[in-house]
């Protein structure tokens, strides 16, 4: 697995992930490596928040993690 480096994300979320377990670091990591690719599309939006483009991201690939649970 690829490690968080402190340019990939904003600060804040540096530091919440930097409290976490070692376990919730790798699955906060996983969530947010899936959403990279979306974070690249979202420097298009208008908003306001870099945060808001981040949760964006990440909501996104859980739902389409939810769609394929729902396929099985």
């Amino acid at each position: 697995m690829s490690e968080i480096s402190p340019h990939s994300m904003p600060a804040e979320l540096l530091a919440f992930r930097n409290t976490l377990r070692q376990a919730d670091q790798q699955a906060f990591d996983q969530l947010y490596l899936a959403a990279a690719e979306n974070l690249k599309l979202m420097d298009q939006l208008p908003l306001v928040i870099p945060l808001e483009k981040v949760l964006l991201a990440i909501l996104i690939e859980q739902q389409k993690m939810i769609n394929q649970l729902v396929k099985r």
